[in-house]
C-alpha cells in the first residue's frame, strides 16, 4: 500500500517474462592468443568479425603478445571467444 499499489500481493499475478529485456547492446569477448586468455574487449552484440577483428587487434593487452610473431589464423566464435594462432 506504501509502494502505491492496490489490492493484495496473494491476489497479483506474477511478472511477464519479456526476451528482449535479458538481451544486451553490448557484449564482451574473450580474446586469446595461442589458447591463452589475453584480454577482454566490449562490442555490439551483432557486430560482424571484420569489426571484432580490428578492435582485439588494437587492444592493448593484446598488442605485446603479437609483436614479433606471424599470424597463422584467427578463430571467432560468434558472441563469446576470439581466437589468435601466432608463432
Amino acid at each position: 500500500a506504501e509502494l502505491g499499489c492496490e489490492g493484495s500481493i496473494f491476489k497479483s499475478s506474477w511478472p511477464v517474462f519479456d526476451e528482449d529485456a535479458i538481451v544486451g547492446d553490448m557484449i564482451k569477448v574473450a580474446v586469446q592468443i595461442n589458447g591463452k586468455l589475453r584480454g577482454t574487449i566490449d562490442i555490439e552484440a551483432d557486430a560482424d568479425e571484420a569489426t571484432v577483428d580490428r578492435i582485439a587487434m588494437a587492444n592493448e593487452k593484446v598488442i605485446p603478445h603479437l609483436e614479433g610473431k606471424k599470424i597463422v589464423k584467427k578463430i571467432y566464435v560468434k558472441g563469446r571467444i576470439y581466437n589468435i594462432v601466432a608463432k
